[in-house]
């Protein structure tokens, strides 16, 4: 399952829409850590429900923060490109 998680979303990395953003497109969300060789999935957050599409942002955001502590600038910068 690890495998197959990572390929689709190294996939939907390489997707853009027409003004070139990156887009993400569904209705259900699930989270995964990963720790050495093991990981876990959330339980599905449902994203036309206005609770968990708040829950959604909020991890997003956490996300994009611990991400953006633990690479440094100019590896962003080099990943934003592609």
């Amino acid at each position: 399952m690890l495998a197959k998680t990572l390929n689709y979303m190294w996939r939907l990395h390489r997707r853009k829409n027409s003004s070139g953003a990156r887009v993400v497109i569904g209705r259900n969300w699930r989270f995964m850590i990963l720790e050495d060789s093991t990981y876990a999935t959330s339980d599905a957050y449902v994203a036309s429900q206005d609770d968990n599409i708040r829950d959604i942002y909020r991890i997003l955001k956490t996300l994009r923060r611990y991400i953006q502590n633990r690479i440094p600038a100019e590896e962003m910068q080099k990943a934003a490109a592609v």
